[in-house]
């Protein structure tokens, strides 16, 4: 197990418990043990003024527009430089991860890497962190502790 040196805060944000348990402690095994979690829109808003994330991992399905309501609502109405990250299934990535960036998120990722695929979630997340310091300071790279 990796320890994330730079402890940024996480919070997650599922209607369903499960998912909510896998995601945690997928960040928890490549090293963020920093992570909140909230299960709908008031606790997720409620989450980001308490616990101040430096991102947000939000789970939504097709079937579910929910996800992507939060997203938008974080993004609207709570600090611009929370990293917001949409988790999708391998089955809706077309759908979600374009509709994700409509709403304001900086990226998104497969629920199957999370899951399964540490590092390549680890890699994914950071991925995720670098391109939104890229697109908050203008393309130029930033050294900002998040």
């Amino acid at each position: 197990m990796e320890s994330n040196e730079d402890n940024r805060r996480i919070l997650v944000v599922s209607n369903s418990f499960n998912k909510l348990s896998l995601y945690i402690s997928s960040l928890r095994w490549i090293g963020y043990h920093e992570v909140g979690k909230a299960g709908n829109l008031s606790e997720a808003l409620e989450q980001v003024r308490k616990f101040e994330p430096n991102l947000v991992l939000v789970d939504s399905t097709r079937s579910s527009n929910v996800g992507l309501g939060i997203c938008r609502d974080i993004r609207q109405s709570c600090s611009s430089d929370i990293i917001i990250a949409g988790v999708y299934s391998k089955f809706e990535h077309g759908d979600l991860s374009k509709s994700y960036q409509k709403v304001g998120a900086d990226g998104s990722i497969e629920e199957s890497i999370i899951t399964s695929d540490k590092q390549s979630f680890k890699k994914e997340l950071e991925k995720i962190i670098q391109g939104a310091y890229l697109k908050r300071s203008g393309g130029n790279p930033v050294e900002r502790q998040y």
